[in-house]
């Protein structure tokens, strides 16, 4: 079972469910641990390019993504679209992935 310590934004815990449940199923016996460690390596290097093409193909706004981009913990103002680097990893930070802890059998 994969457990979160703390509360984390929504899309960074749905990205990296869905990185953990492709890396468990990806290869054949790979282990809950082995999973989540290929998951948080692939979330941790999303940039901001990949998180807007997320949002392109959810049929969200530019100006969707720069409102959730305003909202994340290190954020102090809505920044214009235009002034965000789209190269940047927002997901780097422990405080996206390092909550998530497996709790029980492999």
């Amino acid at each position: 079972m994969l457990l979160s310590l703390w509360k984390v934004e929504d899309l960074a815990t749905r990205l990296l469910m869905q990185h953990f449940y492709t890396c468990l199923e990806g290869a054949p016996g790979t282990s809950s641990a082995s999973a989540l460690r290929c998951a948080v390596a692939r979330f941790r290097d999303l940039t901001l390019a990949d998180v807007r093409m997320l949002f392109q193909q959810d049929g969200e706004s530019t100006d969707s993504f720069a409102a959730w981009w305003a909202r994340l913990p290190r954020r102090n103002s809505a920044p214009n679209t235009a002034d965000i680097d789209l190269q940047e990893r927002p997901f780097d930070h422990p405080f996206f992935w390092a909550s998530f802890v497996l709790f029980g059998g492999s």
